[in-house]
């Protein structure tokens, strides 16, 4: 296709269907990834419990965390104070439908989801036509978006369609405010802030919207009144945000979310680490999430590369910064990424601030084919190959992430529940890949292998070695050299901002845990566990990870060491 083909193909109309088309093809992989991970506890609450439109209200209050420590859900080390409760009414009943309706028909919410995916990428399609003034640099942009790899995740992931779900109505609310502003279209003084509410009511993404309305008013809105037209939007937040907190919503005690609203401190230290990584696996490679894969060492690697692809974007958009639609894509992406930093960086979250970049990417490859400058195609040759060549090729692998995630786990059951051989006992994970791994077990075991599924006790997690002494007939002495709280990940249960103190204890029900040891930040280093139950008991089965998989494990003879790999 000659040159002019194939921008006449981007320009014409029909290639909002193509790309929406492809978006459902590339995707398609996921239809057979059927429940996987978060999926099944999910499913647990949507038809055991009266939750209602509060499926993602995890821990509410003390006894919940006290609960969900006796049953292994809670590493023993979680905060007391930890709250994890996100109001996502819209979500909450489209999973409710999904599991009392469809019951076992998986593959039919996964095709919801894939059709939510083609109707984000026709949504976008026909916004960029609205706002770019060349059509096939609109059309590109699109082809852009709908390729984008780091959309798989949360695509083939049952659990997170409420990302899907929040960006379809915040893109709908922007196509909206635009008609209204740009043509007077009546219906749009209404539907914009009705979608508004919908991302919202969706899931906390939808936030990202509002940064978009902000660059809409201070770089494509002419009219008169441009900030009073913000007012509904900015309502509908507010009301939000009051329901969200007045019912007892949000992030407590947790150094994974960071509630903005409750605890603007801790946030905005955390807030230029993470947009750093964001901005990495926006924009290039690799994805936000090796924030937590690659640990606290790469944080501040991950910030300043991320910071160097957004400057080489810039750099390679100098001459084109004038065009008020690429402002508003440039500064809607960057206002869309804050609210994301409340979690830990991640792939699966970047649909809106994706917008921006897809109109920037856009921008940048169609100067490199309009004009000479070597500089600038030196520029849009990686940026190109990486978002239009190597994406589309990673997208249907990447749908598949979570289903990957789930074998692993599966696995682990396979292991952590070998020996047992009723509900009643207790399995002991001296140590794990990190405690969300180990908090997977029980429900996979139960509605997976469908065997006795009594709780597992998860010990120590992450990374490092683990050194193993017996202290006595009922306790052993666990050392962990680089600290229980070593791996990221393990603070979605615990923030910095809790230190432990040498000679603090925990008492979770089955054990009690007594730091002996802790580091500068007060993170544990050594702890004794103290079970109900003598070591020898029939009742305990110990399991310890290999650095592959769980394998049965003798407790020492009193005054031996033992020493255990970690997840490496």
């Amino acid at each position: 296709m000659t040159s002019s083909g194939w921008r006449g193909w981007l320009a014409s109309p029909r290639a909002l269907l193509w790309l929406a088309l492809a978006a459902c093809l590339l995707v398609t992989p996921s239809l057979g990834a059927g429940l996987c991970t978060e999926d099944w506890v999910l499913r647990d609450n949507a038809l055991e419990s009266r939750a209602g439109v509060n499926l993602y209200s995890a821990l509410s209050s003390a006894a919940d965390v006290q609960a969900a420590q006796a049953a292994g859900v809670l590493p023993w080390l979680a905060s007391p104070d930890l709250r994890l409760s996100f109001f996502r009414p819209v979500s909450s009943l489209w999973a409710l439908f999904d599991y009392r309706v469809l019951g076992d028909a998986v593959w039919l919410m996964h095709l919801e989801s894939i059709a939510l995916y083609a109707a984000l990428v026709a949504l976008a399609a026909r916004l960029f036509r609205r706002l770019m003034p060349t059509p096939w640099i609109a059309g590109l942009a699109a082809l852009l978006y709908a390729v984008d790899d780091a959309h798989g995740h949360a695509v083939g992931w049952l659990a997170n369609r409420n990302a899907l779900l929040a960006s379809v109505f915040a893109v709908a609310a922007l196509s909206a405010h635009d008609r209204l502003r740009r043509e007077g279209w009546r219906p749009g003084a209404w539907l914009a802030p009705a979608f508004v509410a919908l991302a919202l009511g969706s899931s906390e993404l939808g936030l990202g919207v509002l940064g978009y309305l902000a660059a809409y008013a201070l770089f494509l809105d002419r009219g008169s009144g441009r900030a009073l037209a913000l007012l509904p939007a900015g309502a509908v937040a507010l009301g939000w945000a009051g329901l969200y907190l007045g019912l007892g919503h949000g992030a407590v005690g947790s150094g994974i979310y960071l509630d903005p609203l409750r605890a603007p401190l801790p946030f905005l230290t955390e807030l230029p680490g993470r947009l750093g990584a964001l901005f990495a696996g926006l924009l290039g490679y690799p994805s936000a999430d090796a924030w937590v894969a690659l640990g606290d060492r790469a944080h501040l690697g991950l910030a300043l590369g991320g910071a160097a692809l957004l400057s080489l974007l810039v750099l390679g958009l100098a001459g084109s910064l004038s065009a008020p639609e690429l402002r508003f894509g440039l500064a809607g992406m960057l206002l869309s990424l804050v609210p994301l930093a409340a979690t830990s960086p991640s792939d699966r979250t970047l649909f809106l601030p994706g917008l921006g970049a897809a109109l920037c990417f856009g921008t940048l490859l169609s100067r490199a084919v309009e004009q000479a400058s070597l500089g600038i195609r030196l520029l849009a040759v990686p940026f190109g190959a990486l978002h239009l060549v190597v994406a589309p090729v990673l997208l249907p692998w990447r749908s598949l992430t979570m289903s990957r995630y789930h074998d692993r786990v599966v696995a682990g059951v396979s292991g952590a529940y070998a020996s047992v051989i009723s509900a009643d006992e207790l399995v002991i994970a001296l140590n794990a890949p990190d405690y969300y791994y180990c908090s997977l077990l029980r429900p996979l075991r139960r509605h997976v292998e469908r065997g006795p599924a009594p709780p597992v006790v998860c010990l120590a997690a992450g990374p490092g070695k683990v050194e193993v002494e017996r202290v006595d007939d009922n306790a052993l002495a666990l050392r962990v050299p680089g600290g229980y709280l070593e791996h990221p990940f393990n603070r979605l249960f615990r923030g910095r901002s809790q230190p432990f103190r040498a000679g603090e204890s925990v008492y979770t029900g089955p054990l009690e845990a007594l730091v002996t040891e802790v580091s500068e930040r007060g993170e544990p280093l050594a702890v004794t566990f103290r079970f109900n139950w003598p070591l020898g008991s029939e009742k305990l089965r110990f399991v310890g990870w290999d650095g592959a998989r769980f394998v049965p494990f003798a407790p020492p003879r009193a005054g031996e060491k033992r020493q255990l790999g970690a997840a490496p």
